[in-house]
Formats: C-alpha cells, structure tokens, sequence
C-alpha cells in the first residue's frame, strides 16, 4: 500500500465516482452500483488491478454486487468476452493521470 500512496492518481474516465468517496461497500444501491459496473466492465485486462489502485488512492470503496468480478477479472478468472457479463462492454474508457 506503500507504494501505490506515492504514485499518481490515475482515472479512467471515472471521475463521477469521485462523488462516493467515504461511502461504505454496502449502502449502494443499484443505480450507484450500475456507475461502477459500467466503469469495470469497460476495462480492458491490464487496466482492471490498477483501477482498483485508483478507487483505494481516492478513498473509494466498491460495491459489494461487484467485488466478486472485481476479483474475477483482475485474477484472470474471469474472461473479456462480452457473454461472461451481465451487461454489454462499452468501448474502453479514456485514462487520465492527476497528480495529488
């Protein structure tokens, strides 16, 4: 943890999550969840673990509904094909790094 509190803050087009910064892991509801899933689900391989980085770094916690896949994707468990989710992938978000 370390070493990920030294690097930049990177976003990855999400910077309307910025808005759930404190907020427990279970008090999503499914709407706020959705914001989440349409981020993660637009990830490509390389992107999911540092995204994850990104969340801790702003203090973000992710929903409960998605840590699972969370965990799925970022272990390679989990494929990128668009049947494996349960919504449809959008094309793969802008990455913009921000210094604290």
């Amino acid at each position: 943890m370390m070493e990920a509190s030294l690097k930049d803050i990177v976003y990855y087009d999400d910077e309307e999550l910025d808005k759930y910064q404190g907020r427990p892991s279970d008090s999503y509801d499914s709407h706020e969840t959705e914001e989440f899933a349409e981020v993660l689900y637009s990830l490509r391989k390389d992107e999911v673990k540092d995204w994850g980085r990104s969340l801790v770094l702003r203090n973000i916690n992710l929903p409960d509904g998605l840590k699972d896949d969370y965990i799925m994707l970022s272990e390679g468990m989990l494929g990128f094909d668009t049947n494996q989710f349960p919504h449809p992938i959008p094309i793969t978000r802008r990455v913009c790094i921000h210094p604290d």
